[in-house]
């Protein structure tokens, strides 16, 4: 799954950044940017599952399994210091006059692209989710909190 979601954001950044390069837009160079990091996230989560699966040895008889946790926390900081970042230097460019966009157009077939890349990551991604009913799989959330044990 982090495969083909790293596969998928990189298609995207490589399309918006090509977009930028045609419009000059400074939208399409946040986006590609924006791509880039997830991108990047996604490398980190792999990054813990491997180092998460790793077996249990005499410095850690318990296994590396907290790892996978660690690099999740990586990623949830990135977000948050990444994206305060971008949102800073956004607004620090506010003061310039604004240009006048050239072949908007483009912005609507990139949109398209990615919207058909983000399309076939999810298709490969929903017959992996259990149907109502299903073993394992429950039909509401009522269910799943009328089910629950009280820890004591």
């Amino acid at each position: 799954m982090v495969l083909a979601a790293l596969a998928g954001n990189l298609a995207i950044a490589v399309v918006k950044f090509a977009a930028f390069l045609f419009t000059r837009s400074s939208a399409m160079l946040t986006e590609s940017i924006h791509s880039l990091v997830d991108t990047g996230d996604q490398l980190l989560l792999l990054t813990g599952q491997a180092r998460g699966s790793r077996p249990p040895d005499a410095t850690h008889p318990l296994g590396y399994g907290m790892e996978t946790y660690f690099w999740s926390f990586i990623v949830a900081l990135m977000v948050f210091l990444l994206g305060g970042g971008g949102v800073d230097l956004a607004g620090r460019g506010q003061d310039r006059p604004p240009v006048a966009m050239s072949r908007p157009w483009i912005n609507y077939v990139v949109l398209a692209i990615s919207a058909v890349f983000e399309a076939g990551f999810l298709h490969g991604r929903l017959p992996r989710i259990p149907p109502r009913g299903a073993r394992g799989a429950t039909s509401a959330c009522s269910d799943t909190c009328g089910s629950a044990r009280t820890p004591a």
